[in-house]
C-alpha cells in the first residue's frame, strides 16, 4: 500500500516573514510553516473554527 503525500496550502496574505499556519487538502491537520516536519492531527470542524477566527481577527482587529 502507498501512501500519496498531503497537499499543504498556506494562506496567500502570507508576509514575507513566513509565519502562518499550513492545512492540507483534507482539512484534518495544521502544522507551522518554519516546523513543517510536525503535524497536528485535528478535526476538520477545529479547523473551520480556526480559520472562522482568524479571519474574524483580520476584520475586527481581534
Amino acid at each position: 500500500m502507498s501512501t500519496v503525500p498531503r497537499r499543504w496550502r498556506k494562506s496567500s496574505s502570507t508576509g514575507s516573514e513566513g509565519n502562518c499556519v499550513e492545512l492540507p487538502d483534507t482539512f484534518d491537520a495544521v502544522r507551522d510553516s518554519k516546523h513543517a516536519v510536525v503535524e497536528m492531527r485535528v478535526s476538520p470542524a477545529a479547523v473551520e473554527g480556526l480559520v472562522r477566527f482568524a479571519v474574524r481577527g483580520v476584520h475586527h482587529n481581534v
